[in-house]
């Protein structure tokens, strides 16, 4: 059993090194660390030119597109109106992440107004999920829309914590592998980091179905050995080959 685990664990690891180690499609500054701080002059937020700040995206207030993004703070007017934040000292993930939020604007309006970031581009042929950091440990609705692929929200589930008070989720994108698509990020104080196409399917198998994996593995192993040791007139024309298992 303990060998098992140890399988289970390298398979694990190697399933981690891909996701790191692809390409992320025609997708660019998923992570956020391409920003340059230009700042606006005058503005009485210390805002910044959006273009600069998140090269790749594109921010919108509502349907009005953003040419400004506040560095590390809060707008003057947050309590009321959509803001797009590039944060700095508390990123989950390197130097920067985005925060977003839509509001009610002032005069407060009956109607929200959405925040969003968004990019178009094609998703990577081998990609099965999307996964990134939120500072939500909870998504109401799973995901609640936070996510979209063409205006269609994407399913999310929550895979884990990291050490930055980063909450990792991921959700299923197998469908549109390879296919130009936009994604859009939307936000109600909502904080993301760290966003990356992977080959590995969501929800991914935990650590007890791959120890059942790689069991299942060695006995198979075993089976064939035993049956070639029982018939060794057959051994110089029997070939043994372990099977190749795909874990995308």
């Amino acid at each position: 059993m303990k060998k098992c685990l140890q399988i289970a664990l390298s398979c694990a690891l190697g399933l981690a090194a891909l996701s790191c180690a692809y390409a992320q499609g025609t997708f660019q500054n998923l992570n956020f660390e391409a920003a340059q701080l230009i700042p606006i002059p005058g503005d009485i937020n210390g805002a910044v030119h959006f273009d600069a700040a998140f090269p790749g995206w594109t921010g919108y207030l509502g349907n009005q597109q953003a040419t400004s993004a506040i560095p590390n703070g809060l707008p003057i007017s947050f309590t009321y109106n959509p803001f797009i934040v590039l944060a700095t000292p508390y990123a989950m993930q390197g130097n920067y992440m985005v925060t977003i939020s839509g509001g009610y604007g002032y005069p407060p309006s009956p109607n929200w107004t959405p925040a969003s970031i968004a990019q178009i581009g094609t998703i990577p042929a081998y990609a099965k999920s999307i996964k990134l950091l939120t500072n939500q440990p909870n998504v109401p609705g799973a995901g609640a829309g936070l996510v979209r692929l063409d205006g269609v929200a994407v399913q999310l589930y929550h895979l884990g914590s990291t050490a930055n008070y980063g909450e990792m989720w991921g959700g299923d994108i197998s469908s549109s592998a390879g296919q130009l698509r936009e994604l859009r990020l939307f936000g109600g104080w909502t904080s993301f980091d760290d966003i990356t196409f992977s080959p590995s399917p969501i929800p991914e198998p935990g650590g007890y179905e791959l120890a059942l994996f790689a069991g299942a593995l060695l006995l198979w192993k075993r089976g064939v050995g035993a049956q070639s040791t029982n018939h060794p007139q057959h051994n110089s024309a029997l070939r043994i080959g372990t099977p190749t298992f795909s874990l995308e």
